[in-house]
């Protein structure tokens, strides 16, 4: 499937979905932060870490 990336339709799309993997991201890291009290930065380099 070929999305036309000039299109303004396209672009609102991409951004709506990557602000919403930014809140999951952000709401998943204070959670894993508050139930094990380790340091947001740490939970964000180890989820890096794990992910590649």
């Amino acid at each position: 499937m070929k999305f036309d990336v000039e299109s303004g339709e396209y672009k609102i799309a991409l951004r709506s979905h990557i602000f919403k993997l930014a809140n999951d991201f952000d709401y998943y890291i204070n959670w894993v932060s508050k139930r094990w009290n380790i340091p947001k930065w740490q939970v964000r380099t180890e989820y890096w870490m794990m992910s590649f």
